[in-house]
């Protein structure tokens, strides 16, 4: 009798991964271990990303935007022809959920890892799902799902509803496309916006809106169908942490979450992939208010990026399901077999900078160390050291899962898991994920849609102290000591060594005293303006530093300094505390080295500078044309998002220096803004 998995290779003994990132790879591990090849597409931003380094194959597609790589059917589809797979998972976001995708597929009988075209015409459509999940009886919220795109039609659509009200793109998901509007007075501003990254996101700028509720959890019911009439509920997720509408922590099952919720929704989730003659993966989002009401917001007719915590809980490879009922095999499990165990989180480290609300960050890895994994500890990576992050795709560079026996056990784990994720060369929000995880409200599970915005109003950006200096003096002693024998350092005898560093636009001349030289370690004396630290280094710990000052003892660990392995001068010195990264340099010239007060960068005056590395993505005034204050001026597009420039006074633009489609760089001038 033919095996499930025998099965799959004789339908496909090839697939084609039509994504990238964290996804690509999970997608490939599973394939590999069912015996499937694969085959890896990249963009030149890619050409040596981890997912083309782990398939099989690899075929390179077109240039870093994605509407000329990873969005262009054409190519995709030629690139499997080109290898001879016989089928494509479509991962998320790009084709996942585009049914011209899943048309040209069929039209070259390759099998698309996922549901057919008219269940995600039904379904992948957020317009015509809500119409749908009224046939099912399923309560939705108060909108507009028309054709009439008019801004002022929608603007009338929007005061009949009530505001705040959610403007939603049709198509796709992920937060993109997606704005809340307070008053009308902004509607036709964030209508513009949301087009526009619906448009760049997903093809289609169709819009509708919705009333938006407050307080309210993001549920998520995951159900899973095959060609055989069954459909199964593998229980629900709580996506309630969300940041720019995106998730960024969730959970599995949901906190204070009855039995009668969760057998009422997921019978609702299920009746609805019946009524569509649904096969695959696929989820079904609510909102539940705080009387346990619930209302449909959309079907995700993919795998979603938070599938891992269902695996954690029931056990079941979700992409080895998906691969399987592509094949035409029926669901390996009955819905009584599925049993749930224990909790399960999932933190999402993204590249951004938390304290510039979430501003996204690229640049090079410089180095990276994660969690060991293990039975409670799971990583889904998509990067590794000396990658680059582009600005190009979605910030997400890994996922951290972890599981346990109940949810207090899960959250320590994180906490625990968190506090070792340790990433330099880019900003991230490791170090802001295991503060949220740490607090009383999400320990104590009160959360909601508003966590984040409520929570990000405690948190101030990371200072750099005098101590971070003399970490950076001491980091550099030891390389020295390390690296170079006639360095001229006397380990028996005081010697006294001044180090010119810089960070960011701050420099400072920092004086090093050799304390000691004991068998046991090493020991200085670091002098920072008017400041002086005794810093410690154990012999059985040398990349450990302990700073003592005014009786109080802090810790860093100090990192290869990987950018002298990254061919950059001059040399970057890396080092953590806890798990925040500082990245100093050496100053080119000691002499330079004056009294440089910490922190502070010079103003830009009329010059408007970019905020991030991206592309142009708008130009919304005239030169000459007079603007009043807080008037958005350019629109900056990085990671899938957009950014406005807005102006801070009464002006004219004498001079864009960049037009619609350049790409940028952070610091860049793009406009200047002469005051009336």
């Amino acid at each position: 009798m033919m095996s499930d998995h025998d099965l799959v290779k004789q339908t496909f003994n090839k697939l084609l991964v039509a994504n990238r990132g964290e996804i690509a790879c999970r997608i490939i591990r599973t394939a590999r271990r069912m015996g499937v090849e694969t085959v890896a597409i990249y963009s030149e931003a890619d050409t040596d990303a981890l997912h083309v380094r782990m398939a099989d194959e690899s075929v390179f597609i077109g240039a870093s935007k994605a509407a000329q790589s990873y969005l262009n059917i054409e190519k995709i589809i030629s690139a499997a022809k080109s290898t001879n797979s016989g089928a494509i998972h479509p991962g998320y976001g790009f084709l996942s959920e585009n049914p011209e995708f899943v048309r040209q597929c069929d039209a070259n009988k390759i099998v698309f890892v996922g549901p057919s075209v008219e269940a995600i015409e039904k379904m992948g459509i957020k317009d015509t799902a809500k119409s749908i999940a009224r046939q099912c009886k399923i309560p939705v919220l108060a909108g507009y799902e028309g054709d009439n795109q008019e801004p002022d039609y929608l603007l009338q659509q929007a005061e009949q509803i009530g505001f705040p009200v959610m403007i939603k793109a049709v198509a796709g998901g992920g937060g993109k496309g997606l704005k809340i509007v307070e008053d009308k007075e902004s509607f036709f501003l964030q209508l513009e916006s949301a087009r526009r990254e619906a448009g760049a996101s997903f093809g289609n700028e169709k819009m509708m809106l919705e009333q938006y509720l407050a307080d309210s959890r993001h549920i998520e019911i995951q159900i899973f169908a095959d060609r055989h009439d069954h459909v199964v509920s593998l229980f629900e997720r709580d996506c309630s942490i969300q940041r720019r509408h995106q998730k960024i922590l969730e959970e599995a099952p949901a906190p204070d979450y009855s039995t009668q919720l969760r057998a009422e929704m997921g019978e609702a989730a299920c009746s609805l992939a019946k009524f569509i003659g649904y096969a695959g993966a696929g989820t079904v989002e609510f909102l539940v208010d705080t009387q346990g009401q619930y209302f449909f917001l959309e079907m995700n007719t993919r795998l979603q990026v938070e599938h891992a915590i269902t695996e954690a809980i029931t056990g079941i490879d979700l992409v080895e399901w998906q691969l399987l009922v592509a094949a035409g095999a029926e669901l390996p499990l009955q819905q009584e077999e599925i049993v749930m165990r224990g909790h399960a989180i999932e933190a999402r480290l993204c590249a951004e900078n938390v304290a510039a609300d979430f501003l996204p960050s690229t640049g090079t890895i410089e180095f990276l160390s994660m969690p060991e994994a293990s039975q409670e500890v799971r990583i889904d990576m998509g990067y590794d050291v000396g990658d680059s992050v582009s600005p190009y795709y979605d910030s997400l560079l890994a996922k951290l899962i972890v599981w346990g026996t109940d949810r207090e056990n899960a959250v320590n784990t994180m906490r625990n898991a968190l506090g070792s994720c340790l990433i330099a060369g880019i900003d991230n929000n490791a170090n802001y994920l295991q503060c949220l995880v740490s607090s009383d409200a999400y320990r104590q599970a009160e959360i909601d849609t508003g966590f984040v915005s409520n929570f990000v109003a405690s948190q101030q950006a990371i200072e750099v102290d005098q101590s971070h200096w003399a970490v950076a003096a001491v980091a550099h002693a030891l390389d020295k000591q390390n690296g170079d024998a006639n360095h001229g350092w006397r380990l028996n005898g005081a010697n006294r060594l001044r180090i010119g560093l810089k960070h960011k636009e701050a420099m400072q001349q920092v004086y090093l005293t050799d304390a000691t030289g004991s068998s046991n370690g090493r020991s200085w004396e670091v002098s920072v303006g008017n400041q002086t630290f005794v810093a410690e280094v154990a012999a059985a710990t040398p990349d450990r530093v302990r700073l003592i000052a005014d009786e109080k003892l802090r810790e860093f660990r100090i990192v290869s300094l990987a950018s002298k392995q990254l061919g950059k001068t001059p040399a970057a010195i890396v080092f953590f505390e806890g798990n925040i990264a500082f990245n100093f340099q050496l100053a080119d010239r000691v002499s330079d080295c004056k009294s440089t007060r910490i922190g502070v960068t010079g103003a830009s005056g009329s010059h408007y500078q970019a905020p991030m590395n991206g592309t142009i993505s708008a130009i919304l005034v005239a030169p000459a044309v007079e603007v009043e204050a807080n008037t958005v001026l350019m629109v900056v597009e990085a990671m899938k998002m957009e950014f406005p420039i807005l102006s801070q006074h009464k002006g004219t633009v004498s001079e864009f220096y960049f037009t619609v489609g350049d790409s940028v760089e952070q610091g860049q001038t793009l406009l200047e803004l002469k005051e009336c």
